[in-house]
């Protein structure tokens, strides 16, 4: 449910998924001198500027150009511009993307924070390399030097304000995505590459599975693996609890599978269309009358499917889920979609919105679920039309379930200093008014139950399989070969379908995965922060099995590893060690925003903390970089918000004001 925004769009081009921390500043570079190979020329001899043969996909709105050689593609905003060329150099890939740079954008001459070589290049390339630049005036930057394995070079940039870049990074990395040298063809695995899995396999992948939880210093995790209708293997490693190695985490073992849910939602939605009680057609309103979004247009407009589909343009808005939750109720959570502003139209980009969902899952038990409040509702249509068919006794939406089974798993996360440590139970009930969109509870068991029904040869009635391609279906683009369809992310394994959903919590971690071609599928549960990083290990090693195919995951694993060390100490160079006694006076109070509700600054000790009234986490001063907009910065340093990050604003002498802006919406706490 929980996600961190990372503007590193090339990790979509599949090239590598990495932890990145504030890397330390680098000088500014001096602008180049010029030279006669840089200046164009009139002679018919000279070289010219090759202008790189690719194919490109570009999202509606969008224009493309030629300009000294360079392709350059433009949002809405002219403002958000992306650039691919070939490069003249070939020294280093920082010095190709310095001289694209001058020909690109020639008043930018900075160097990049760092280069990053990708750990597996995505086909057709034989390396990749990724360039950082620091935000400069809200501008982001971004560069990528590919070289292909015929040898020739490719270089992509990316420059626009933040909040477009925001607001339209699934297109951004829709455009990246698509670009490939012309003519190349890529193998696309199907049923004949597929592999059946063995002891040997399982056994493999479960090794993996230890080796890499100690390696990140997860908790524990459980693992299951089916095909053909028929689970293969299910494990459990590690402990329920860091340290208490009497309790050990089994396939049994339950935890939150966040976002997941929604999957879940949409296959509850999808029996009932199926049933023939609803259509995703139905506007909204037929169903839930009173909901409103902010004009009379939109209201009129939204259809059922589009609650599901993260395509509306709702921005994401986490924070009020995270500050006010004990505040909301689903009624309020629904009439709270009459002040949001859509940032785009209908269809036109991918945003994703918990609160959309969790609205979706509450308009359909209004209209068919049974009980006393939205909450029961739900959970009730969601056992009676989803968990109970396919036999999932052991999944549960309600706390009091789970509590009573008495075989969770503790959530865990990270201080900011990179410190594994527990994070109260009592924290994830956040997602308790937005359930559909987040607050189920499984255990690899049941979840194999699940892909059981998807992976068999005969589907059964249990499942809504007349509705299966409808979920599926391509209604919002998150990259050239990703989209988001109703409650699940489609993408590609080269060229094989895979359809998924993965969620994150304070303290846990779950992907759930179904690969037709190979007819199997499978699910990781993790009860930690570094849940994510270990998933991506596990995740390389189960699809090259499924297909036979070079397996990177010691690669991927290493490189994660040395990424998250570099994290820690860079971010570590950043953080200071206490709020100066003079300022924290000033900045302990009370707080209240519109958005956010009524929040506190304590003293405890010499730490200074934010009270949101039922969490709590410590905060650090954040040095500034040369060229901060905000001066006076702050990072929450231990869960459950570790990592969201503040400025202060003094306007009126000893009337502090709280900024946080995570995504396109910008929230301010006022001093009372």
């Amino acid at each position: 449910m929980l996600t961190k925004n990372n503007f590193a769009l090339l990790v979509a081009l599949g090239a590598c998924a990495y932890a990145c921390g504030a890397p330390k500043p680098q000088p500014k570079a001096p602008p180049p001198k010029a030279t006669a190979a840089a200046q164009p020329s009139k002679s018919k001899t000279a070289a010219q500027p090759q202008v790189p043969d690719v194919t490109l996909t570009l999202p509606k709105g969008f224009t493309r150009r030629t300009e000294q050689g360079v392709i350059v593609v433009s949002g809405p905003d002219p403002k958000l511009r992306i650039a691919i060329a070939t490069p003249r150099v070939s020294s280093t890939p920082a010095a190709a993307l310095a001289e694209v740079w001058t020909r690109f954008s020639p008043t930018f001459t900075t160097k990049p924070r760092e280069v990053i070589k990708a750990p597996t290049p995505p086909e057709p390339y034989s390396a990749v390399y990724i360039g950082n630049y620091r935000v400069e005036a809200d501008v982001v930057r971004q560069g990528f030097f590919g070289r292909a394995k015929d040898g020739k070079r490719y270089v992509l940039l990316v420059e626009a304000p933040l909040q477009e870049l925001k607001k339209r990074q699934a297109q951004v990395r829709e455009v990246w995505s698509s670009a490939r040298p012309r003519g190349f063809s890529p193998k696309k695995l199907g049923a004949k590459d597929a592999v059946t899995l063995g002891d040997a396999h399982v056994k493999a992948i479960e090794a993996l599975a230890e080796k890499a939880r100690a390696a990140f210093e997860l908790p524990g995790l459980s693992v299951v693996l089916v095909q053909d209708g028929k689970i293969a293997g299910a494990f459990g490693r590690g402990y329920l609890r860091l340290g208490d190695k009497r309790r050990k985490v089994d396939a049994r073992t339950h935890m939150m599978v966040g976002s997941i849910t929604k999957s879940f939602t949409a296959l509850m939605l999808a029996k009932l269309v199926e049933e023939g009680k609803l259509s995703w057609q139905d506007p909204v309103t037929k169903h839930y009358p009173s909901l409103r979004l902010a004009s009379a247009e939109q209201t009129k407009a939204l259809r059922m499917w589009h609650l599901m589909c993260a395509c509306t343009g709702v921005p994401r808005r986490d924070m009020p889920i995270l500050f006010e939750w004990e505040h909301t109720t689903p009624k309020k959570l629904i009439a709270k979609l009459s002040t949001f502003t859509l940032l785009t139209g209908f269809g036109e980009t991918f945003q994703y919105s918990n609160q959309l969902v969790a609205a979706a899952g509450f308009v359909a038990a209004r209209a068919f679920g049974k009980g006393r409040g939205l909450g029961r509702r739900y959970e009730q249509l969601m056992r009676s039309r989803v968990l109970d068919p396919l036999g999932m006794k052991d999944t549960f939406v309600s706390w009091r379930r789970v509590m009573r089974a008495r075989r969770y798993a503790l959530p865990h996360s990270e201080t900011i200093r990179g410190e594994v440590v527990p994070v109260k139970l009592d924290y994830e009930r956040f997602v308790g008014p937005y359930a559909p969109a987040g607050a189920i509870w499984s255990t690899a068991n049941d979840m194999g139950k699940l892909l059981a029904a998807l992976t068999a040869k005969k589907r059964p009635a249990a499942l809504p399989v007349s509705q299966l391609p409808e979920l599926w279906k391509p209604r919002a683009k998150v990259a050239a070969r990703a989209s988001y369809g109703l409650g699940w992310l489609s993408g590609e394994y080269h060229g094989a379908k895979v359809h998924t959903h993965g969620g994150a919590t304070f303290g846990f971690r779950a992907k759930l995965v179904y690969v037709p071609a190979a007819r199997a599928g499978y699910a990781i549960l993790t009860n930690g922060a570094r849940g994510s990083a270990v998933m991506a290990v596990l995740e390389k090693k189960i699809m090259a099995t499924l297909f036979s195919r070079p397996d990177h995951s010691d690669k991927t694993m290493s490189f994660l590893l040395a990424r998250i060390a570099v994290g820690k100490k860079r971010l570590a160079e950043r953080v200071a060690d206490g709020v100066p006694a003079a300022r924290a006076k000033v900045l302990v109070g009370r707080y209240v925003g519109r958005e956010l509700g009524r929040v506190r600054v304590l003293r405890k000790g010499t730490r200074l903390l934010l009270d949101t009234e039922r969490m709590r986490s410590a905060f650090l001063p954040l040095k500034p970089e040369p060229k901060d907009t905000h001066k006076e910065q702050y990072i929450l340093a231990d869960p459950p918000l570790t990592g969201v990050s503040f400025w202060v604003e003094e306007k009126v002498k000893g009337k502090p004001e709280i900024h946080l802006q995570p995504n396109t919406d910008h929230y301010v706490l006022r001093r009372r």
